[in-house]
């Protein structure tokens, strides 16, 4: 519990305010800034358009991983019954 309410404290900031080597955990290995900054500096029209699509890379390469784990992992599963 401690640690889900340390990552929605994280969140509640923008990652500008983070030191660089905690602004690169929180946007890269969990990704909490990118929910809360993104949406707030498109809003407020800080985001370039390199920004952008780069957000979109990343997004949609996410999506294609987690597609592939999802599938082989539907291959590998025999069953929750005992």
């Amino acid at each position: 519990v401690t640690i889900l309410q340390a990552l929605l404290d994280a969140g509640r900031y923008p990652s500008t305010v983070y030191p660089v080597w905690l602004r690169i955990i929180v946007t890269f290995l969990i990704p909490i800034a990118v929910a809360t900054t993104v949406p707030l500096q498109a809003l407020r029209g800080d985001l370039d358009a390199s920004r952008i699509l780069m957000f979109l890379a990343i997004g949609m390469a996410s999506f294609l991983v987690a597609s592939r784990v999802w599938k082989a992992g539907l291959k590998r599963y025999s069953g929750a019954s005992s």
